[in-house]
């Protein structure tokens, strides 16, 4: 494991959640209404297309979506269809394995948290509607619709202005780490210079987790004394 050597040598500071598909289950409700629509063109929303829209702007991935299966929509058309159907689904998303259990012990030992979404805040604030509580142990959040986000993941924007936003901010972008589920994530993540763990979906290539400094089953596999922060 190359992060044993590694990992013992950077402390963590300040830790950056992504969010869907690595804190809250909405990757299957994404995948469920945009294979809805996409039937009505008898299109299949395969997997091999999924992976590269993950993490990515919304309105990024519905046009990447409508150029590759070549449907005659406009790509906001899209994203708006999409967007009114999984907003009715989100409040009742499950959290994924080991999230609030991580997310409670950190915040307990008093590590400083953030989230940074691909999704706008509007869709954001649904996901959480029903999870308010646990939801309020991080410092902020920062969504692909905000004010200072020239680009969305995989560009480093995301992340550096998350870790901007803590006060106070972290020494260096090297005390951060970051979890992610997707590789265009992590992509984001590492050119912010920050430390990523993956908890990718097991249909995710090989070859793309490669990137990430530690790759895990699920978030109940972290190894936290690694980092320089207090064990669960």
């Amino acid at each position: 494991n190359k992060m044993a050597s590694e990992g013992s040598s950077k402390k963590i500071t300040h830790v950056i959640f992504d969010v869907d598909g690595l804190l809250i289950e909405t990757e299957i409700m994404y995948t469920k209404v945009t294979q809805g629509i996409l039937d009505r063109y008898g299109k299949k929303f395969e997997w091999s297309l999924k992976s590269q829209l993950m993490g990515r702007p919304p309105i990024e991935g519905a046009r990447i979506l409508v150029d590759t299966l070549q449907i005659p929509v406009e790509p906001q058309a899209f994203l708006d269809e999409l967007h009114g159907e999984t907003e009715k689904l989100f409040p009742d998303a499950q959290l994924m394995p080991g999230a609030e259990r991580l997310v409670r012990h950190l915040h307990k030992n008093g590590v400083p948290m953030a989230m940074a979404t691909g999704s706008a805040r509007r869709q954001y604030t649904k996901k959480v509607e029903k999870k308010q509580e646990l939801f309020s142990c991080f410092s902020h959040v920062v969504c692909s619709d905000d004010d200072g986000i020239e680009k969305g993941k995989p560009h480093p924007d995301m992340y550096l202005v998350a870790a901007g936003k803590f006060d106070p901010p972290p020494k260096s972008m090297e005390n951060v780490l970051v979890f992610e589920d997707a590789p265009n994530g992590v992509q984001s993540a590492k050119a912010a210079g920050m430390v990523c763990i993956m908890v990718p979906d097991e249909r995710i290539d090989k070859e793309k987790t490669k990137m990430a400094d530690q790759v895990l089953k699920s978030l109940f596999d972290v190894d936290l004394a690694k980092f320089g922060l207090p064990s669960l």
